[in-house]
C-alpha cells in the first residue's frame, strides 16, 4: 500500500497543474497584422510573413499543429485562392494560440482579412 501513496500523490498533483493551466488561445488577445499569407512546405502549410519583421505566423486549426481549414477561412480570402504560386498580401485579424518565442513561429488562427491584393510568384 506504501509504494502506491506516492503514486496516486503524483497523479493528484498532475491533473490539478492540468486544470489550472490556461487553455492555449485564451490569454492572448486577437490583433490586426499587414502581411503576405503564403503556402509553405512544412507544417503549418499557411504562413503570414508580418510586414517589416523577421517573424513568422503559421495558421493551425483547432488543435495545436493541425493546419488549418481552408472551408473556415473568410470568404474574400477563399475567392483570391491562395497557392504555392499566389501570394496574397492584406490586413489579417489572427488570435494567437501560442505565446511570443523568440526564434519560433507562432501559431495563430486566422479569423478575418481585407484589403487583399493578389501577386503571381515570379511576376
Amino acid at each position: 500500500m506504501k509504494r502506491s501513496l506516492p503514486f496516486i500523490t503524483l497523479l493528484f498533483l498532475a491533473v490539478a497543474a492540468d486544470a489550472s493551466a490556461p487553455r492555449y488561445g485564451e490569454d492572448y488577445p486577437c490583433y490586426w497584422v499587414h502581411g503576405r499569407l503564403t503556402a509553405a512546405n512544412g507544417n503549418p502549410l499557411w504562413r503570414i510573413w508580418p510586414s517589416g519583421t523577421k517573424r513568422i505566423l503559421g495558421i493551425v486549426g483547432d488543435h495545436r499543429g493541425e493546419d488549418a481549414d481552408f472551408a473556415s477561412w473568410p470568404l474574400a480570402l477563399r475567392r483570391a485562392n491562395p497557392g504555392f504560386n499566389r501570394i496574397i498580401w492584406g490586413q489579417f485579424q489572427v488570435c494567437p494560440v501560442t505565446a511570443e518565442r523568440v526564434g519560433w513561429m507562432r501559431f495563430v488562427h486566422l479569423k478575418d482579412a481585407k484589403v487583399l491584393k493578389i501577386k503571381t510568384r515570379g511576376s
